[in-house]
């Protein structure tokens, strides 16, 4: 039996896609590829009836993503990015971000790229200290080695982020 929705689906989610320029290089077509692949999962989901819309939204999704990991007994927050970027997060405001995640990931530039990175991760940064949680971020060797430069891991390049949170309660892995 099947029996017809009384109202359409209004399910609403904030979708972006990001890479790492880094790669570019490395292996050609391979922005192309990740930008095709974001097209065809943003479909996907818009066939369910699903609207993909704007950066407040993906905000809000985060924030019930975070409190459903809390109440399921989360005890912190990580950032692994030494893997695939300098640690250096510079402060972006939130204007800045939303029209970077607007005019979408055909549009953004590597440093684009970057800046939205730095305002999702103060953005968490603070979502997990006003719950209490502490933040551990990955610092100095990588797994593998893949990409290693010592520059782009040391723990000093995260003091801008660190003074921005006195409350916060951070965990750095591996000293640099």
């Amino acid at each position: 039996m099947h029996i017809e929705r009384q109202k359409p689906l209004t399910a609403r989610v904030g979708f972006f896609c990001v890479g790492h320029h880094t790669y570019w290089a490395q292996y050609p077509g391979l922005h192309e590829e990740l930008l095709g692949y974001h097209d065809v999962i943003r479909r996907r989901i818009e066939d369910y009836g699903v609207e993909v819309t704007d950066f407040r939204s993906f905000l809000e999704l985060f924030d019930a993503m975070l409190d459903r990991h809390c109440r399921a007994g989360a005890k912190a927050i990580k950032l692994a990015l030494a893997y695939d970027r300098r640690l250096e997060f510079l402060p972006v405001d939130h204007t800045t971000a939303e029209q970077i995640w607007r005019a979408g990931p055909h549009a953004a530039t590597p440093d684009q790229v970057t800046a939205l990175q730095d305002y999702l991760c103060y953005y968490a940064v603070g979502e997990a200290t006003r719950r209490g949680l502490p933040v551990q971020i990955h610092t100095g060797i990588l797994e593998g080695l893949r990409n290693y430069q010592p520059a782009h891991v040391s723990p000093t390049l995260l003091v801008p982020l660190i003074t921005a949170f006195p409350q916060a309660r951070f965990d750095l892995f591996h000293a640099g």
